[in-house]
């Protein structure tokens, strides 16, 4: 069998690197205690049979499980097999059932930077690590007829040792066209090996040496002491069936050299509303974003999804004090009946809201902000001269926000189509907040008159 194709290639080496077992992961170690401080970002399966227990047990999944279903899941099934998996088992020669069976404990992708001193662009490494659990022994066994399938189409495995560890280092052909296949993302390199239970990938022998030494002896800090991935994983990640975290502090480090760049593209703009793009990359706030974070977990009833976004409260500003809620009751309330679809609410100082939003708006194109002052200092003006806009609706909003969802008047599809809802706005004074709302609806009602 002759692999011609790059990518199929790089996926047999993945599942080629077998080498001799030694007990650096003799106990499995958790996600963060097994990367290095600097990783980029990270997508992790803690316990693959559990992950796979509680997705098969989701409401929104046994739904497709359901008789009613079958014509349609049967469908997306085969040509998933036909269009995707047939395709891979046909590349590589194998069977991936074969070795999905053999995903009993962690899966990890992690991503590293990779931006050595003069280099113009950076670039990206990756690791793969997955635990096959009690079924070490098949997953060698499975490795070593991979590798002789590779060894069998003319591709050659160079022995190499990384902190006292057998690994494979391959360079994959290129697809015989004489392009370089670096340029379309493909790894030039990659380094592989079997550690105790563990299967592990890396495009660089420098990220693998980091890992080993994190996952090992501690010569290497680790991911868990990293304190924005320390404080999000005890109060987010802990205890969830697969999360994903983002390092954007390092990534923000990365993209402002960029955007000065741009800045230099700009020098000879005149116009005043366009901003240059350092300044929207400041009045969006994002130098004050840590990292970014999403979460599986199980629960009693189906499973949450949380999406987390983590910005120390000094460090706020932009974008991020515009989403910032008030530490309030956020409940519902005893007067919402039972019957109710959805609901909602947010506790966010609606005011402020409005304020900081017009104060990120100015700082990148004052003239829109000139035309929204004279846009709103001028509703209601014609039927009462003493009315201020301004005063009478921002400064009667509150810091309370609900919606609700109420049934469909019928089952006509019309109806269930387009239910009614209900949004409540909180005020200190609502009588002048439903005034101001009234003129300012009235006043952009109204047909322009002719002078």
């Amino acid at each position: 069998m002759k692999l011609k194709n790059r990518w199929a290639q790089v996926a047999v080496c993945c599942l080629g690197g077998m080498v001799g077992v030694s007990s650096l992961f003799a106990a499995p170690k958790p996600p963060g205690s097994m990367l290095p401080s600097d990783t980029l970002a990270v997508l992790t399966i803690p316990h693959f049979p559990d992950a796979k227990t509680a997705f098969l047990g989701d409401p929104y999944v046994r739904l497709f499980d359901d008789p009613s279903m079958k014509a349609y899941t049967d469908k997306i099934t085969t040509t998933f097999e036909q269009n995707v998996v047939g395709g891979l088992e046909k590349q590589l020669g194998i069977k991936l059932s074969e070795y999905t069976e053999l995903m009993n404990g962690q899966l990890t992708v992690a991503f590293f930077v990779n931006a050595p001193e003069g280099a113009k662009q950076p670039s990206f490494d990756l690791m793969l690590a997955l635990d096959s659990g009690d079924k070490s022994d098949q997953l060698r066994e499975k490795l070593a007829d991979v590798r002789k399938r590779f060894a069998d189409a003319g591709q050659t495995l160079r022995p190499i040792t990384i902190r006292n560890q057998n690994f494979y280092r391959i360079k994959p052909n290129g697809d015989g066209k004489g392009k370089d296949d670096a340029s379309r993302g493909a790894p030039n390199e990659l380094f592989m090996g079997q550690v105790d239970s563990f299967l592990m990938i890396s495009s660089s022998a420098a990220v693998m040496q980091k890992v080993l030494a994190s996952g090992s002896d501690g010569a290497v800090a680790s991911l868990a002491d990293n304190p924005s991935f320390k404080k999000i994983f005890a109060n987010r990640l802990k205890g969830s069936y697969g999360y994903g975290w983002i390092n954007f502090a390092e990534i923000y480090k990365l993209i402002v050299p960029q955007v000065k760049a741009m800045d230099r593209q700009f020098a000879g703009n005149a116009n005043p509303l366009i901003p240059k793009p350092s300044a929207v990359l400041d009045a969006l706030g994002l130098g004050g974003l840590e990292g970014l974070s999403f979460n599986l977990k199980e629960l009693p009833k189906g499973s949450m999804v949380e999406f987390t976004m983590s910005v120390p409260e000094k460090g706020r500003r932009g974008v991020f004090e515009l989403l910032a809620l008030e530490k309030k009751d956020s409940l519902p309330m005893n007067r919402i009946p039972e019957d109710v679809v959805s609901f909602s609410r947010t506790r966010v100082n609606l005011a402020t809201f409005w304020s900081e939003l017009e104060g990120m708006v100015g700082e990148l194109a004052p003239p829109v902000m000139g035309f929204v002052e004279l846009f709103l200092g001028g509703l209601g003006k014609d039927r009462d001269p003493n009315f201020d806009f301004r005063e009478s609706f921002f400064g009667n909003l509150g810091d309370d926000l609900i919606t609700i969802g109420l049934p469909p008047r019928s089952s006509k599809l019309e109806d269930v189509a387009n239910p009614p809802s209900l949004t409540l706005l909180g005020s200190p004074d609502p009588k002048r907040l439903a005034e101001a709302l009234v003129l300012s609806l009235i006043h952009i009602s109204e047909p322009t008159r002719p002078y």
